[in-house]
């Protein structure tokens, strides 16, 4: 990956990572869904944590790649954690756990270079 990498003209400047911990609290409709129903409906309150906690791990991300000059990352791994919070028989809400980490790279030349992953079909 390095030798592509340099190849296309770009060279890492570093390890960047992305780490968001985040509360989501469950309101009543949600909480009543979740111990009732038992019908298969989207819980909009683990939603909009999953969506939140992912935008800031991922706001943090660019913000070190910059920190270490880099222009932009790649080779991103993710990696999410969720634990609800019990209550009795009632969830109260969910601990939500983003992790993002990938490599920070620069463009070594005046243009941004584009990197080549297509795989010959023939051998």
């Amino acid at each position: 990956d390095y030798f592509a990498l340099t190849a296309a003209g770009y060279r890492p400047t570093g390890v960047a990572l992305g780490v968001c911990v985040y509360y989501q609290r469950f309101h009543r409709r949600v909480q009543r869904e979740i111990t009732g129903s038992g019908q298969n409906v989207e819980r909009s309150d683990f939603t909009r944590g999953l969506y939140t906690a992912r935008h800031n791990a991922l706001t943090a991300l660019e913000a070190e790649a910059a920190t270490l000059g880099g222009d932009g990352v790649l080779g991103i791994s993710v990696e999410t954690k969720r634990t609800l919070n019990r209550s009795g028989r009632t969830s109260q809400g969910m601990m939500i756990e983003f992790t993002a980490l990938g490599t920070a790279v620069v463009g070594s030349q005046g243009d941004a270079p584009t990197i080549d992953y297509s795989m010959p079909l023939t051998g």
